[in-house]
């Protein structure tokens, strides 16, 4: 008989008010820290109550909270919470596929994988991704509706993405939930190229445009959120192959 590990217990009863539960996801799902007046704001409770379910859920590590920059405002700094970076997965029986991801990693990179073939494997797996699940007879889209789709499939993974445009100078990506986590940091910078590789294929997919991404903070390294900026080529760029 296997054993229950006594920290699946905790977040067990920690997410098994419905209540707590909803804001729990509330938070994990928002583009944005949240703070306590997002929180009574979106489910009508005092701010009592409200505390008391946040203080439950950093108690088990499932949230963090940081201070927010107000600017000069005078005042105790306001306290925004987000998701934790900290992986717990949860099956009965177990099943562990966080140790089947160590060994494709272990697999990858004792091939040799070099950033320029995890580049084309992951934009590859991206464009088949988007294939596989959007109309592939449909036009491609507009790069303003291409971000949409690309954050509501993100969203469907578990992500938490959102984008902006940079008036003329490309659009920028920001991640606040890694996927990814702990393996993140342990096989950085090879989790993170992957990913942005997918990124990429899944958003030229979508688009039709060759894209240039630069990613210029990331959560596995310690950031507040992963930031990347897409660039799309021009396209006489794109037809002279430049």
């Amino acid at each position: 008989m296997y054993e229950t590990d006594p920290e699946i217990l905790e977040v067990s009863r920690a997410l098994g008010d419905s209540t707590r539960f909803a804001i729990y996801r509330h938070i994990t799902t928002s583009k944005t820290p949240t703070t306590v007046k997002d929180l009574v704001d979106a489910f009508g409770l005092h701010h009592s109550a409200i505390r008391i379910h946040l203080h439950k859920l950093q108690e088990t590590d499932l949230i963090t909270c940081r201070k927010l920059n107000r600017g000069g405002m005078v005042g105790r700094p306001q306290l925004a919470f987000l998701p934790s970076t900290k992986t717990l997965s949860i099956s009965l029986p177990p099943r562990n596929y966080r140790f089947l991801a160590n060994l494709a990693l272990d697999l990858a990179c004792a091939d040799e994988m070099t950033p320029e073939l995890a580049d084309s494997f992951g934009v590859a797996w991206g464009r088949r991704y988007i294939r596989e699940r959007v109309d592939a007879g449909g036009p491609e889209l507009p790069l303003p509706q291409a971000f949409d789709e690309l954050c509501g499939q993100f969203t469907l993974l578990g992500g938490s993405m959102r984008y902006t445009s940079l008036n003329g100078d490309g659009y920028a990506l920001e991640e606040r939930n890694c996927l990814f986590s702990d393996l993140a940091i342990e096989r950085r910078p090879f989790v993170c190229l992957l990913h942005q590789a997918a990124l990429k294929g899944m958003l030229m997919e979508l688009s039709g445009r060759d894209l240039v991404f630069d990613q210029s903070s990331s959560l596995a390294a310690g950031a507040e959120f992963c930031y990347t900026k897409v660039v799309p080529l021009p396209r006489q760029v794109e037809l002279l192959g430049l």
